[in-house]
């Protein structure tokens, strides 16, 4: 493979977005990417906090879908959905998710915790921007560990996070997997 624009990816941050746009197949051009990196032996980085999300994102769909089971209302399960009544059964099948779908699917995907100094440039990120708490958790994140690159298809949080990058001087670029195809690959 060659690389088109001379910014070499040596590392990549993958937020939950991205990961969801794999395992569910909602986006092909995450899966084509997710296939690069591997190809090109690209670091690829997640966060503890992304698992945590995905976990999340997962035991709601499964609240919603046994409320739809029992012919609920949409409005009625919307005003309910934070008041969860999953059992064991559920939870082992989220944990079946990330086990089966993510950690064993994407072994390339190396999971990071934040460390202090990242949940300072977070709380940073998240006061002083229009980034929500959780993309700032990811932005920091990826500045944390070092990647040149955090692809994500929520396209809120690259425009958002642009400025941010820029301000705070982060050598870094925000991108979605279509755009990164296009600038750093020959697809």
């Amino acid at each position: 493979m060659v690389v088109i624009s001379k910014k070499k990816p040596k590392c990549l941050y993958v937020d939950t977005n991205f990961i969801l746009d794999c395992t569910e197949g909602r986006n092909d051009k995450s899966i084509v990417l997710m296939s690069k990196i591997k190809e090109n032996d690209w670091r690829c980085i997640t966060s503890a906090f992304t698992m945590m999300e995905i976990s999340e994102v997962k035991k709601d769909e499964t609240f919603v879908y046994k409320k739809l089971q029992k012919k609920w209302s949409l409005s009625t399960i919307l005003r309910e959905r934070y008041k969860k009544d999953l059992n064991n059964d559920d939870f082992k099948e989220v944990s079946q998710y990330l086990k089966n779908k993510i950690i064993n699917s994407y072994p390339i995907i190396e999971t990071i915790n934040l460390p202090e100094e990242g949940w300072t440039l977070a709380l940073e990120i998240s006061t002083n921007s229009n980034i929500s708490t959780g993309d700032a958790i990811h932005l920091a994140s990826a500045w944390n560990s070092k990647c040149n690159f955090l692809v994500t298809s929520d396209r809120s949080f690259i425009n958002n996070a642009k400025d941010v990058i820029k301000k705070l001087g982060l050598d870094m670029e925000i991108i979605s997997p279509e755009d990164f195809l296009k600038k750093y690959c020959k697809v």
